[in-house]
Order: C-alpha cells, then structure tokens, then sequence
C-alpha cells in the first residue's frame, strides 16, 4: 500500500540523472552558456499517480492497486507538532520522510518546463526515453527477481 498527497495529480517531467550530469559537463565546458538557464526536465508529463502505478507495475509490487489518497491538511496537521519542536529545541530532531510542511506544499505544486525556456536541445543533447534504459533501474527491484517475465513495453505484464 502506498501513499499519495491529496490527488496525486501534481505534474512532473522526469529526467534520467545521467543526462542531467551530461547536460552539467556541456554547460561548464562551454563559456556561452555563462549567466544562463537551463531547465532540464524530460520530455514525457506525468503525475504522481502516474509514476507511482508505473513503479508498481514494472517491479510487480503486491497490492498495488492499494493506494491511499492523504488530503494534504491532515498531512500538515500531523507535522504540526514535529514542526514545532524543531523551532524550539536546541539540537536537530529526526524528521520522517514526507513529513514536514515544505514536503507537503511541494507535492502540490506542479514541476513542468516553460515553453520559453532552455534546456536540453540548446545543449545538444537527446535525453533518454523514460521507458528505455530509466526504466530498466527499476527491474532490479522486480517482486521474483530482476529477469521475471517481460519487461515493461514486451506485452502484457
């Protein structure tokens, strides 16, 4: 069973992190992208949810059409209290994963390029496709083991 923040319908466009370090190299061996930005974001928009369903199919995850939808003020209200103590206590406090107010207001919010702005193809560089090599990572975590059945796009799973 997993977990969602209000809808799960918050949008993202997620981008392998070896084409973000590739994208790193290029801007930093080249002087004319001095003083400019880049955002470097992937080429497919999903939500949450979306990511969430397809890590569940790829590794097979058991009951993984279980999934609880949080409203985010009842998150906020269970923080409440963490957050409080760490304004007033002199020493750092673990934090549970998720559960603090700037975790929560960030779940909302959608992550997606501007239209206008730079990133990768001004960079010369082609991001890999999420279902490609990305998604591969994944299988190694696959409920039975990494070579269990097809693999995400070989037929039914």
């Amino acid at each position: 069973m997993q977990t969602l923040i209000d809808d799960g319908g918050s949008k993202h466009q997620p981008v392998y992190v070896d084409d973000v370090a590739l994208a790193i190299r290029a801007i930093v061996h080249d002087e004319s992208t001095a003083g400019r930005t880049f955002e470097l974001c992937g080429e497919k928009i999903l939500t949450m949810e979306d990511m969430l369903k397809m890590t569940q199919s790829i590794i097979r995850a058991q009951n993984a059409s279980r999934i609880v939808y949080v409203p985010s003020f009842i998150l906020k209200m269970l923080a409440a209290p963490h957050e409080f103590l760490l304004n007033r206590v002199p020493f750092p406090l673990p934090t549970p994963t998720g559960l603090t107010r700037s975790y929560i207001d960030a779940q909302g919010e959608d992550y997606l390029k501007d239209l206008k702005s730079e990133g990768f193809k001004e960079l010369g560089i082609v991001p890999a496709k999420l279902e490609g090599v990305v998604i591969d990572y994944l299988r190694a975590f696959r409920f039975g083991g990494y070579d269990v059945g097809a693999t995400a796009g070989q037929g039914s799973e």
